[in-house]
C-alpha cells in the first residue's frame, strides 16, 4: 500500500503545471516523456502499479537528461519540476511489480 507521503509527492507532481520551458524546444519529445510519466503515476495512484520494465522504458535516458539540463537553470520552477520527476520515478520503482 502506498504511503501517504508518497501519495502526496505524486499528487504534487500531477497538480503542478508543466513549466513552459519543458514545453518548448524539442516540444514533442518533452511532451511524450511527461505524458508517459503522468500515465505511470496515474496507474500507481489507482492502485495498479506498473511493472519494472514499463518504468525502465520511460525513465530519463542520457539524451533526456542532457535536454533537461539545458533548461534547469532558467528558473526555480524548472528545477522543482525536474526534481519532482526524479522523485516520481523513485516512488514508481518502490511500488513496481515484476
Amino acid at each position: 500500500m502506498i504511503t501517504s507521503s508518497d501519495k502526496l509527492l505524486l499528487e504534487a507532481f500531477m497538480k503542478m503545471e508543466t513549466p513552459p520551458d519543458f514545453q518548448g524546444g524539442i516540444k514533442f519529445e518533452n511532451e511524450i516523456f511527461i505524458d508517459s510519466l503522468i500515465g505511470l503515476v496515474n496507474r500507481l495512484l489507482k492502485k495498479k502499479p506498473p511493472t519494472t520494465d514499463e518504468i525502465n522504458i520511460h525513465k530519463p535516458n542520457s539524451e533526456d537528461k542532457k535536454r533537461f539540463s539545458k533548461i534547469l537553470s532558467n528558473s526555480n520552477e524548472n528545477l522543482i519540476y525536474y526534481n519532482l520527476i526524479k522523485i516520481c520515478f523513485l516512488i514508481l520503482e518502490k511500488y513496481s511489480v515484476v
